[in-house]
């Protein structure tokens, strides 16, 4: 293939097809699974049966509830273009192809950890007619992933293989012709609000300024979800207010950072190994937060502590010593690790 030329699926290829069908159940599963993680954690009859209510089983939904649903409308937009009968990339089919398999990460992550808490049989005294239907719940989910898993499998194997001299793209070269689409699709005094051209303008400002953007908004979104809990909980103390807000806020920051690199949402420009190192250590660091607040009892008897972790100061202590060691030693591997080399 000659250089910097892409790969193009034309219409009707049978990877095409097979994409769709990946993303049709991928959207299927999630709607599913979003229905599933309402009901066991917000109907407090159905979360008070659950196996799974408490620490470290609830850290995992906790967050997928709502980066399942962040991916899949994400992705949902690229449908826009994606859907179009006109000649597509295949960087655009894969990256979809991995959006949906994110997804099913995601929900087989709790699930494994909910299945973990049915085995385990934890809290048990708290078991009652309900959590039989709560555990026969699972099974249809878990049908749900593994399927999905096979469909993407199979829909994989039909793209060509990869070209490392395809040039490629990212989920932001997409939002000016998505913009292109809505606009041509709106009503007439509506569509003179959508400007394709300023949507390359700010392409260019996220491309700039990424990392900052993202700290900006996870800050946002935690500050919204942490708020509502408060309020539904009838009020926090303002010390663990605080500390539930530093533990949102990272785990969406480091996932942010880390489903960019996995789906090629921000392909950001190169600007040495020490701020790519900076950026992987921020990212390990970040999700250490929301794991070792899961594995907190653990860790703190694991150290030698005296008595029982009872203090937002000292979960807060705990888990900021923990993120500190997980983004230095990912700084570490990061600068000593040798780059592969390729031939041109």
């Amino acid at each position: 293939m000659p250089h910097n030329v892409p790969q193009i699926l034309p219409v009707g290829d049978p990877a095409r097809r097979a994409v769709a069908g990946v993303l049709r159940l991928a959207v299927g599963n999630a709607a599913l699974f979003m229905v599933f993680a309402v009901l066991t954690t917000q109907v407090h009859s159905i979360r008070a049966a659950s196996p799974w209510q408490d620490d470290p089983y609830d850290t995992a939904i906790s967050f997928t509830k709502f980066f399942v649903p962040l991916v899949t409308l994400t992705a949902g937009l690229r449908l826009l273009v994606w859907r179009q009968a006109s000649p597509q990339p295949a960087y655009r089919a894969r990256q979809l192809l991995r959006a949906a398999s994110v997804v099913t990460i995601l929900i087989a992550l709790t699930l494994v950890t909910d299945w973990l808490a049915l085995t385990l049989r934890a809290d048990h005294e708290l078991w009652n007619q309900e959590t039989p239907w709560l555990a026969a719940s699972l099974i249809p989910l878990t049908c749900l992933a593994v399927a999905s898993a096979g469909q993407q499998r199979r829909a994989a194997r039909l793209l060509p293989l990869y070209n490392r001299r395809d040039p490629g793209g990212d989920w932001l070269d997409d939002l000016a012709p998505i913009v292109a689409v809505a606009a041509a699709h709106a009503p007439h005094r509506a569509g003179q609000w959508v400007n394709p051209a300023a949507a390359e303008h700010l392409v260019t400002a996220i491309r700039r300024h990424f990392v900052s953007i993202a700290a900006a908004t996870s800050a946002a979104v935690a500050l919204i979800v942490i708020t509502g809990v408060d309020i539904g909980e009838g009020g926090l103390s303002p010390t663990l207010f605080m500390v539930e807000l530093w533990i949102f806020l990272s785990g969406t920051f480091g996932f942010v950072l880390v489903a960019s690199a996995a789906l090629h949402v921000v392909a950001l420009p190169q600007r040495g190994r020490v701020r790519s190192a900076g950026r992987a250590a921020a990212a390990a660091g970040a999700l250490c937060v929301p794991v070792s607040m899961a594995l907190r009892d653990l860790i703190w008897t694991g150290v030698g502590m005296e008595g029982n972790l009872s203090t937002p100061e000292q979960l807060f202590v705990l888990t900021l010593v923990c993120a500190s060691i997980a983004a230095v030693l990912t700084l570490a591997v990061s600068l000593l690790t040798p780059r592969p080399r390729f031939e041109s």
